[in-house]
């Protein structure tokens, strides 16, 4: 059995993570510019031949409420992930674990990527976003011609 097909795991050193990640809030510490984190949506990080693929669980959503960008090396996606419960009067929950708002989650790109060729994919309630490899180009071989300066 080849390993075609297999995702290939991210480590979390691979990347640079917020401070801390309790409570799904969280403050950046690089760029200046980037507000951190809020509401906790896990995420799935992988690479495999095709890149680096980010996958988030967005049930309910739509693909107007949600923002992806990269800013520097840095991937921000942020959007809302409105309430989709059904409860039209007032219910007195005995278990609630699913969240609602707005969310942002950011991480720092820690590979060579195409940003050309970057792109997302809201479907059935689950965004992904590849982030196609650049080519290996150290392993190429490319011929220089050597030139006189005609002394």
């Amino acid at each position: 059995m080849g390993s075609e097909g297999k995702k290939k795991p991210i480590y979390r050193a691979d990347f640079s993570y917020p401070t801390s990640m309790e409570h799904g809030v969280s403050e950046m510490r690089e760029p200046s510019e980037l507000v951190g984190e809020t509401r906790f949506i896990p995420m799935d990080v992988y690479e495999n031949d095709q890149g680096l693929i980010v996958e988030l669980d967005l049930p309910g959503g739509c693909a107007e409420d949600i923002s992806v960008t990269i800013q520097d090396l840095w991937l921000v996606i942020e959007g809302i992930k409105r309430d989709i419960r059904d409860v039209k009067e007032k219910a007195a929950f005995l278990c609630s674990e699913r969240s609602f708002g707005p969310f942002k989650r950011v991480f720092k790109i820690s590979m060579a990527v195409d940003l050309d060729m970057a792109t997302s994919t809201y479907h059935r309630g689950g965004l992904q976003v590849v982030l196609p490899k650049l080519s290996d180009r150290r392993k190429r071989i490319r011929k220089i011609k050597v030139t006189t300066t005609g002394e």
